[in-house]
């Protein structure tokens, strides 16, 4: 693995979710890098400027769900992370109240029991479920006004950065992610690339976490969209990254499912509290697990392949055989994915998924940079002939 840092030709960094504290766990994985000598190229790009690639930039940058914000925030700026850490959504923005329209709730009450009848609206259909047609109790709303007039700031088209930045929803009426950015593209087996939402609209809509927020709407065309958060899906795969032509994938995710302890005892003691925030995370640690057993499964298949077909064919044949199973299973070999996430963290998981305190980001920062490194040393990707190549810088304030 001597070569790793080296040979790679474009370096991806993907953030998922796991609301608000995500941000600063993300905050602390790139800090980690950055002291391997990695960086983000973010800033405003000039008219006809090529964007920059290379083996210790991390471009480009994909986010979903609150990772999105994390994006939006490292692709407007070329400050260093300890400077972008210092930039924080107001808690007005994030949790901005939905306004209260009584007409809209009755003409969601009439729908519902249309949509539950199968018929023209009757006073006397009307049944008690019908009156819970309520909205979610806050809006993203107020979190694309910050974006777009404290992050991006006039850099507001994705054609406007220096990064390569894509961001995920997942439309809400249709089984399907949306990967915003500059080009849109036909479907492709369950997502689609779409161009024309501001970034500020993209993040928003990514965001859009229900049942806490509201869903995000995107004109286009004269037809409104609308969008939900972005990792309900597929949230591990890094399609988006390799179609892109990224050799070396970062993967951050503060996602992490309770493993019993004798010290807390089981969530069931806790109620729904405990329970639904689990439910949500095993959901997410499978959805890991499979994306990592299926890359391992092609993995060990190509690889039994090429040994049988040594035997078989010249090495040209072997090589175009190879080739062409890559592209069938949609899978390149060369390709390294580095996914960075905490394991068995009982205080990290104890934290609140809300709480934008100062303490709070201090603590969750230094998690995801000791994790960084622990996630490299365990993958053998810091050492060279028995020898560590980086040593981890002073933490981050």
């Amino acid at each position: 693995m001597d070569d790793l840092f080296k040979t790679k030709t474009k370096v991806a960094f993907k953030a998922l979710g796991g609301r608000a504290k995500v941000v600063y766990w993300h905050f602390g994985v790139a800090k980690a890098l950055e002291s391997l000598g990695y960086h983000f190229v973010g800033g405003p790009r000039a008219s006809g400027e090529a964007r920059p690639y290379g083996p210790f930039l991390l471009n480009p940058v994909i986010g979903s769900s609150a990772g999105a914000l994390f994006a939006c925030l490292v692709a407007a700026s070329d400050r260093p992370i300890d400077e972008i850490a210092k930039i924080r959504a107001p808690a007005e923005a994030v949790f901005q109240r939905t306004p209260v329209d009584l007409r809209s709730y009755f003409r969601r009450v009439r729908n519902h029991t249309e949509y539950r009848t199968g018929r023209t609206f009757r006073l006397a259909d009307l049944r008690l479920i019908d009156f819970a047609a309520i909205t979610a109790r806050y809006t993203v709303q107020g979190l694309e006004r910050f974006i777009r007039q404290e992050v991006t700031q006039g850099m507001n088209r994705f054609e406007d950065l220096r990064t390569e930045l894509y961001i995920l929803a997942t439309e809400l009426d249709n089984p399907r992610t949306v990967v915003f950015g500059e080009k849109s593209s036909d479907q492709i087996n369950d997502y689609v690339y779409r161009s024309g939402a501001s970034v500020s609209e993209a993040a928003a809509c990514s965001m859009s976490l229900p049942p806490i927020y509201a869903p995000f709407p995107v004109s286009q065309d004269g037809k409104k969209t609308y969008y939900i958060d972005g990792e309900l899906r597929d949230p591990y795969t890094t399609n988006v990254a390799e179609e892109s032509g990224a050799d070396l994938i970062f993967v951050s995710s503060v996602y992490q499912a309770y493993q019993f302890s004798d010290t807390f005892g089981s969530l069931f003691n806790i109620g729904l509290l405990g329970i639904y925030p689990q439910s949500r995370d095993q959901s997410m640690d499978a959805k890991k697990q499979i994306a990592i057993y299926n890359r391992r499964k092609v993995e060990r298949a190509l690889a039994t392949v090429e040994t049988f077909a040594q035997r078989l064919l010249l090495k040209e044949q072997r090589e175009a055989l190879i080739q062409l199973l890559e592209i069938h299973l949609d899978f390149r070999r060369r390709n390294t994915i580095i996914y960075i996430a905490p394991y068995q963290d009982l205080e990290l998981y104890r934290v609140d998924p809300f709480d934008l305190s100062e303490q709070t980001k201090r603590l969750v920062m230094l998690k995801g940079y000791d994790r960084t490194f622990q996630v490299l040393e365990e993958q053998g990707f810091l050492k060279r002939f028995g020898k560590t190549v980086f040593a981890p810088a002073p933490p981050p304030e």
